[in-house]
């Protein structure tokens, strides 16, 4: 455990039961600009404003994206998408040009 950096682990005894825990450094681990952990409600936040960037990155590459793909992409679910992309044209950082099935995205800032 030492080798690895790692703490003892922790030793707890209740009705019975022992419980053994393994505690273990956990790093920040990025892919692109998403955080992929989330520690606590700070890191949640965070994330979110990197889920709004990596979407808007995403529509960027491919202005004819769905809000499935952005999904399938960003690891949330669709209402997710929908509030991100809400935001984003509330920002006036994008538009719909077209319509949904034909239509495609148009960046504006």
């Amino acid at each position: 455990m030492e080798k690895q950096g790692l703490p003892e682990p922790e030793y707890e005894v209740a009705g019975g039961f022992v419980r053994i825990v393994f505690r273990r450094s956990v790093p920040e681990v990025v892919q692109g600009d998403i955080s992929v952990i989330q520690i606590d409600s700070k890191s949640k936040e965070k994330s979110k404003e990197k889920t709004l960037d990596k979407v808007y990155r995403l529509i960027l590459e491919n202005r004819k994206i769905t809000t499935a793909e952005l999904s399938e992409l960003c690891g949330v679910g669709e209402n997710s998408i929908y509030k991100t992309v809400r935001k984003l044209r509330e920002s006036g950082r994008i538009v719909r040009k077209g319509g949904d099935k034909g239509g495609e995205w148009e960046i504006i800032g």
